[in-house]
This record gives structure tokens, sequence and C-alpha cells, in this order.
């Protein structure tokens, strides 16, 4: 697995995936270009800088006159205002239907019609939404009272991390399960690698490992987060591993140690400590994948899909999750009411290899007296839409 990427991914589709881009210099650069236009301070020189040629006084302001926006307007145009709901929700302009134009166009007369029905603003705009996934937008400074805008224009960058849930793949296999999207994340340059770590999630970090059929009515507190806190990513051949908690184990370790008896395999790689890097000192491939590692062989496929200027001068919003992946909770498979909070394992009274039940159905039907019925394992499940409510995300 941990051969040089451009061997493992030699047959991969590089259409959308850059060149290496170090992204600190790169923007760097950007940053003194733009810098060098806007140090023109009257309109004149501006001009004469977009336009290659010199101008006088005179022409730039029979410019500025003839390129007037209002003299595009009709008289007889009407003026909209743009809905502030419909541009940061939507992306939609919000446009009222007149009564003139329902009389004209039978469209907008079903449109005011159907829209009516259902009890809904007369606009233009619709909106489609999935109702096993769901767009938010979480910024983390919203429970501050004042955001202080510590950024400097043009000197902040940020990067757009695409993170994806593991998943199965069976070689030789005739379906061909592929990669489900679980986040969006913003990071600024500035921030550490840590940052990111800490802001992706997955299930798996909130589980409570082993057998407890046994022990039904303990309180165990430790969850797989802070029992195997060790990770890593791996990113352009170099393993970036969390070395913030003492007991973290260098995952990288082992597979340069195999690496090693390969000869030839070895000489590109190199092991990091994720708290000790930073986005800038990062160079990648926009749209190539790399690899986010936890709980030992939890696996997800991370990818950088955009770097632009930041939108927000506000240090303390980054990271920020703009998507957020989402389904609708597993219900208890006896009573399909309450969600399920046990996952019952070869259970000899239950027909199926795996169930998911409810606190009430297991109670009753694995357990009598406080004392378990027949031969099962009882792991505990974890609903993820129930940690993300709890988690405020």
């Amino acid at each position: 697995m941990f051969l040089a990427m451009d061997e493992i991914y030699a047959s991969l589709d590089k259409r959308w995936v850059t060149e290496k881009i170090p992204v600190k210099k790169t923007f760097a650069k950007y940053a003194r270009e733009i810098d060098s236009f806007l140090s023109h301070s009257s309109a004149v020189d501006s001009m004469s800088k977009i336009l290659n040629t010199s101008i006088t006084t005179e022409q730039a302001a029979e410019l500025e006159e003839i390129c007037n926006h209002e003299k595009f307007a009709l008289p007889s145009e009407r003026t909209y205002k743009l809905s502030r709901k419909a541009t940061a929700e939507t992306g939609c302009v919000e446009l009222p239907l007149t009564e003139e134009g329902k009389q004209k166009l039978a469209t907008l007369k079903l449109r005011s019609e159907s829209r009516s029905e259902y009890g809904r603003k007369e606009t233009g705009a619709y909106v489609l939404v999935n109702k096993n996934r769901s767009r938010i937008t979480t910024i983390k400074a919203q429970v501050t009272k004042e955001k202080v805008r510590d950024l400097k224009p043009y000197s902040n960058y940020i990067l757009t991390v695409r993170i994806y849930h593991p998943f199965q793949q069976n070689y030789g296999s005739r379906k061909k399960v592929g990669p489900v999207l679980a986040q969006i994340i913003h990071v600024c340059g500035g921030q550490k690698l840590t940052t990111l770590r800490d802001t992706i999630f997955c299930i798996n970090d909130y589980a409570v490992p082993g057998d407890r059929s046994e022990n039904l009515t303990e309180i165990i507190k430790l969850t797989n987060k802070e029992i195997y806190p060790s990770g890593f990513f791996f990113i352009e051949d170099v393993f970036y591993n969390d070395r913030r908690d003492p007991s973290s184990k260098d995952y990288s370790s082992t597979v340069l140690n195999w690496l090693r008896r390969m000869p030839g395999k070895v000489d590109n790689f190199r092991s990091v400590s994720m708290e000790d890097a930073k986005f800038d000192d990062l160079c990648i491939r926009l749209g190539y994948p790399y690899v986010y590692v936890h709980q030992g062989s939890c696996e997800h496929i991370i990818l950088f899909s955009d770097a632009s200027p930041a939108d927000s001068l506000v240090s303390t919003e980054y990271p920020m999750i703009v998507y957020m992946f989402k389904k609708n909770s597993i219900l208890c498979n006896f009573c399909g009411h309450f969600v399920a909070m046990w996952m019952v394992h070869a259970c000899d009274r239950i027909p199926y290899r795996w169930v998911h039940l409810c606190k009430s159905c297991l109670k009753t039907y694995c357990y009598k007296d406080g004392k378990k019925i027949g031969n099962f394992y009882l792991y505990e499940y974890i609903d993820p839409s129930s940690v993300l409510h709890n988690e405020k995300l």
C-alpha cells in the first residue's frame, strides 16, 4: 500500500490532478502581484495598468461615463432588491412573481399556484433537498460574542479538504464500491495539521470496544479515541504522525521497517510530527488522493480540492466545516420505533447474525432479571446523528 504514491496511482485518470504546488510560495507570489496592482493610488493609474497603456485624466473620466452600469438599464425596467437569504442559502436571486407576469405567462401562473398550495413564498428560487444528506455551515467561532478580523487581506489563503468515509474494497469482486464524501473542511494555511485531524469526524472514534453482554449496566467512559490516540496523514511520501499524546504509537515506523526490506523503495519516505507541520510546509497536488489513518486500520481518503485567498479574515473561524454527510438513524430491528443503541451478534435466539436493538427491546428479550439469556455478543452502537447533535455539528 505504501509504495511510492506515483506507482500506486500510475493508472489513475489525472485530468483533474494538478502538478505539485508549494502552496505558501505560490500564494506569496500572488500576494506580491496583488500588492503591486493595489499600490497604484489613483483611478487613472489603475486603468492604465489594466489597459496596459497610459491614459489621461479626461480619458479616464470618459471611460467611467461610458461604462456606467446605469446606462444598461431601461426606463421601464423595475429595480429588484437582492435577497440576502436567497444569496446566502440558495445562491439564487429572489424575484417576486408579478400579477402581470401571471396573466401573460402560463408557466408563472402554474408556479404561483403550486407554491401557494404548499404555503411557500412566491419566488423564482428552487431549493433541492436530499433527506439523507445535508449541507451545513458550522463555524466554531459562532459561540464567541465578538469576531476579530486578525488576518491580513491577500496574505492568507485557505485549503479545501475533502474527507471520505472508510470503505472496503474486495479485489476481484464485480461490484465496485466507491468512496462517499463525509466532510468538506476549510483550513487556513498558517494552521497546523493537528487542527485538521481534530476537526475530522469519524464515528469509530466514539465507539466503546469490547463485548458488553456480561456487564450491560456498567458505565464505560473511555472511547476508542482516548484508548487509541495514534494517527497519521500520508501526504506526498511523508508520514505526519500525531505524537501529542504520550501513549501514541508511531504507525509509520512499522511501515518504514517493512519498506526497508524492499531495496530502493524507502529512500523518499520520511516521518514528521504532525504538531510541527503546517499547511504552509506542504507541497501538494490538488485533486490527488492522500490517506488519513487512525484507530490502527481505519483509513480515510483525503484530497485537497481547492486553494484560494481566505474569504473570512477571522482566524478563529478556521478550520471551518462547510459540508457534513448525514443519514437517517438506524431504528430498532424489533420495535422499529426507537433509535438503536446496541448491536447483538451471533445470538442463538435470533435468526440474524447482526441485529440493532433499542435499550428496551434488548432488556426485555435478551435478559431476565438482569441475567443474560442464551449466548450472544453485545456491542454498544453509537448513532452518528446523535453524536453530531451533541457535538453541535
